[in-house]
């Protein structure tokens, strides 16, 4: 079996043992492809792209109707005919924004020993309470938030959207005794479950291992690297935005975040040049073809050459 048979096997496989949900990986797909060229594009491209996954054309449609309703996707312009195109709305651009830094930034790996906390009023909404625990943040009593270094953007844009100037008041601060080494220990074993989330990254680490491999050695098409790319991010997304972030001081030994991350970067690396040459030939705006990926895709996962791919060592 030649190499090219040895990745197809390993997508059949993969999408078998781990089927996406149609919806989520739209989203994944809008994340990571189409908003770095521009944001927009017609209903017809995304079916195509969406075809490798084995997903079919009403699933597609289906699923984008139920993105519009929950105020991810919008219709973008007058319908041309019988064609219509998408994009994000600005809420759904906001929450890709939020997980585009924690899926491709770099994590902080040094801790001044500063807490933020946020005390939230009983009457604060499910929303809130729902949003600052989807960036990370530890709940240690129903009113007491608190993280040890939020990213400082995303925490005044979710404050912003939910207008909170009087249901949470937020204070930094540190412990009473500096030399105590177990109180950061015991606060993070009661506010975060990260034995349950190691586990999501050994699985990780599981499937894509192999693939690493293999990619040293096949030959690949363009339409298998897209394949890949959306896949490797699908499944890494997954574990990003259940990670609270936290500093590597604070972290088990062994974490297995960081190995997985590193590995992340070095396929997304392999499979980008391909995938970008699949997306530009099977897509299309209403504007015509895909504008040039944005200079932010460049600073992915601390930066990738813009020509070519990532070798992976054999």
């Amino acid at each position: 079996m030649n190499g090219s048979s040895l990745v197809a096997r390993w997508i059949r496989t993969h999408l078998e043992q781990h089927p996406p949900r149609t919806k989520s990986l739209i989203v994944t797909i809008f994340g990571d492809s189409i908003e770095p060229h521009g944001g927009t594009i017609w209903m017809a491209s995304l079916v195509r792209l969406l075809r490798p996954f084995g997903v079919l054309e009403r699933n597609v449609r289906t699923s984008v109707f139920r993105l519009a309703q929950e105020n991810w996707l919008e219709t973008a312009g007058e319908r041309v005919g019988k064609r219509s195109h998408y994009r994000m709305t600005a809420a759904g651009r906001m929450r890709a924004a939020h997980a585009h830094r924690r899926i491709y930034g770099e994590p902080a790996h040094s801790w001044s020993g500063t807490w933020t906390l946020l005390l939230l009023e009983q009457g604060a909404s499910p929303a809130l309470r729902r949003d600052l625990l989807w960036q990370g943040f530890g709940r240690f009593s129903p009113q007491v938030y608190a993280h040890p270094a939020p990213d400082a953007q995303t925490l005044q844009e979710i404050l912003s959207t939910h207008g909170t100037d009087n249901s949470i008041a937020g204070f930094q601060a540190r412990a009473m005794d500096v030399s105590a080494t177990r109180a950061p220990v015991e606060l993070v074993e009661r506010g975060w479950a990260l034995g349950e989330l190691a586990g999501q990254y050994g699985q990780f680490l599981t499937q894509f291992e192999t693939l690493a491999k293999m990619l040293a050695k096949a030959d690949v098409s363009d339409e298998q690297y897209f394949v890949l790319r959306s896949l490797l991010i699908h499944a890494f997304r997954r574990t990003q935005l259940r990670d609270p972030h936290l500093p590597a001081s604070l972290l088990p030994a062994s974490w297995p975040g960081a190995s997985a991350r590193e590995l992340c970067k070095l396929i997304y690396g392999a499979c980008s040049a391909g995938a970008e040459r699949y997306l530009v030939a099977t897509a299309e705006s209403p504007d015509g073809p895909l504008r040039p990926p944005a200079p932010y895709f460049f600073e992915r996962f601390g930066g990738m050459a813009a020509e070519g791919s990532t070798r992976l060592p054999t």
